[in-house]
């Protein structure tokens, strides 16, 4: 009997990567930075000392190794919704649900609604 069986549906890689993040708290737009600790096609761990607030709105610039990089720029851009987070325990960090691969344009303000 398997105690702690996987239940997620897509396969995580472990990858230290940086990563900037940009939110709306309901005053200014932030941006912070931090570093990925896993990520997959649905989602990315962030390590960092700023969490954005859960299911606030989130748009994420992880900025790929040069030896990674297999597409024009140096960053993989999505939109996505933060959807846990982590301040007490373990590094801190949050949780994210991303849509890799959306194109949301390259104003400041294009977080995903």
């Amino acid at each position: 009997m398997l105690v702690d069986a996987e239940r997620r549906k897509v396969c995580r890689y472990r990858l230290q990567i940086p990563v900037l993040f940009t939110w709306h708290d309901g005053h200014q737009t932030r941006t912070d930075g931090g570093f990925t600790r896993d990520v997959s096609v649905q989602g990315l761990f962030v390590t960092a000392s700023v969490v954005p607030p859960i299911q606030a709105a989130i748009k994420v610039e992880v900025l790929l190794p040069q030896a990674l990089n297999r597409m024009p720029g140096n960053t993989l851009k999505a939109p996505g919704f933060v959807i846990r987070r982590y301040s007490s325990s373990e590094p801190q960090g949050f949780a994210i649900a991303v849509k890799l691969g959306a194109d949301f344009g390259s104003g400041e303000n294009d977080l995903p609604q």
